[in-house]
């Protein structure tokens, strides 16, 4: 899977534990600026967990931690598929990475409170 952090550097060491390596040519890499959401779906498609990165992302930016939650912003296995296929470039997983543990921290309080 395509799990794990963009390195910006090759002085980063390869472990026993990297499971893959991959390098983008330079043309992918020249502009990741991130546009507006073209509610192409290809996000949707794309993710293992069946949840819709795109409502997820633009809610954890929002903070709205309750449609984040209900989008499943704390179900995500960051795999990174989403923002790989995104058109629009957006940073989907980074935004739901932000939110991720205070979505997690409600869902904690509510399951001790019940």
């Amino acid at each position: 899977p395509m799990m794990g952090l963009a390195q910006h550097r090759f002085e980063v060491p390869v472990t026993k534990g990297t499971s893959g390596v991959l390098f983008l040519p330079p043309p992918r890499t020249d502009d990741f600026t991130a546009g507006p959401c073209i509610r192409c779906a290809r996000c949707v498609d794309i993710c293992p967990m069946r949840l819709v990165p795109c409502d997820a992302a633009t809610f954890s930016e929002a903070g709205m931690l309750d449609k984040a939650e209900a989008n499943g912003a704390g179900d995500c296995i960051e795999c990174g598929s989403c923002a790989y296929v995104c058109p629009a470039r957006r940073h989907l997983v980074q935004s739901i990475k932000v939110s991720k543990p205070a979505v997690l921290a409600r869902r904690a309080e509510r399951a001790k409170g019940a």
